[in-house]
């Protein structure tokens, strides 16, 4: 009688999903860039002086619409970014064996998305 050794596959889909998250994590790093934090600060500022409000880091409404564009042009790139995270996700949830995850990996690290 031939013993097969399974993997325990939540666990292996636990890994897998930490390898996708981490490798992303620096895609959405890069995508936001060093000034990310200070970005969302003036985005909001943007907004505020849209609507009539007064902020000493926006200082015009031209501004304030040039701030908003390149925001929105930056969440295009998340949502680019996070699609693609949750497609890669969604095949690794979807994979029945270990080797199916394995092979997920490979062929995104051949890619150079991984």
């Amino acid at each position: 009688m031939k013993i097969a050794l399974k993997k325990d596959m939540a666990k292996e889909r636990v890994i897998a999903r930490e390898q996708l998250d981490n490798h992303f994590a620096m895609r959405i790093r890069t995508a936001i860039g060093p000034k990310g934090e200070l970005y969302a600060v003036k985005y909001a500022a943007a907004l505020a002086v849209s609507n009539g409000h007064a902020s000493p880091l926006i200082t015009s409404p031209a501004e304030a619409d040039a701030v908003i564009q390149k925001n929105h042009e930056m969440q295009n790139r998340l949502a680019s970014i996070e699609a693609d995270r949750q497609a890669i996700q969604a095949e690794i949830d979807s994979a029945r064996t270990a080797r199916e995850i394995e092979a997920i990996l490979e062929r995104i690290a051949s890619e150079g998305t991984l």
